[in-house]
């Protein structure tokens, strides 16, 4: 490993990497620390502090006297890119799909208008959807966005297309994104959609999304199941 990143800062991407294209694939073992340090070149409590980083990201989980395995239980959603929930999942190997709960034109309200900062009662398009990962519903994303913005809107089925790719496609290009996380508790029916309990805490993003003029271009609420997924941010030092 050549790099100027920490040895085992190295080793958790490749893990990663090598989760992500299959390699590993969910459920299966990982090879054992003596394997890993053996050939990378690199020492076992190196090795140790990789796998130990990757448990507590809930990426691997170890089981006792068996080793390491590619948890199966939870995917990744990370704050570090500007990505749509299908793209990061496809990243991951798992089978994603949408169910559109809602899928209308509105007035925007006197809290949306202040975040678009347009006048109150501008058409806004709300978009509402349960995301699915291996058969298992993830998040509900409760989506506005400019209703001028793409063209034919109301047309468009979403629960087959990634609204992110329809903004590319309208020459909206992406540019900024504000992710604030809260916890809260949802409401029975909603609980209800992720398969929790009532009264259950989930993790709930609000995403303020802009374009390179600085244009919000959509504002959403994703309400994360804690079960099935979890939220990850990478950062560097900028030297």
């Amino acid at each position: 490993m050549q790099n100027t990143l920490p040895i085992h800062v190295q080793l958790e991407n490749l893990i990663r990497d090598k989760i992500a294209n299959g390699e590993y694939a969910i459920g299966s073992c990982l090879p054992s620390e003596r394997r890993l340090a053996e050939t990378y070149g690199i020492n076992r409590l190196t090795v140790r502090a990789a796998l130990k980083n990757l448990r507590q990201e809930g990426l691997i989980v170890a089981h006792q006297g068996r080793g390491n395995f590619v948890n199966s239980a939870r995917m990744r959603l990370s704050f570090s890119s500007i990505r749509g929930f299908g793209t990061q999942l496809k990243s991951q190997g798992v089978v994603h799909t949408s169910k559109v709960l809602i899928a209308q034109k509105v007035p925007a309200n006197h809290k949306l208008s202040r975040c678009f900062q347009l006048p109150v009662g501008t058409p806004l398009y709300h978009l509402t959807r349960i995301r699915i990962g291996n058969s298992h519903a993830i998040v509900i994303d409760d989506t506005y966005f400019p209703f001028s913005l793409i063209p034919d809107v109301e047309k468009i089925d979403f629960s087959v297309e990634s609204l992110y790719h329809n903004f590319e496609k309208n020459q909206i290009i992406l540019a900024e994104a504000r992710q604030t996380l809260m916890v809260t508790i949802l409401t029975d029916e909603d609980a209800q959609l992720l398969e929790l309990p009532p009264n259950s805490p989930v993790f709930c993003i609000n995403h303020q999304v802009s374009d390179v003029s600085g244009r919000l271009v959509e504002y959403t609420l994703s309400y994360v199941n804690p079960e099935r997924a979890n939220i990850t941010s990478y950062l560097k030092n900028q030297l």
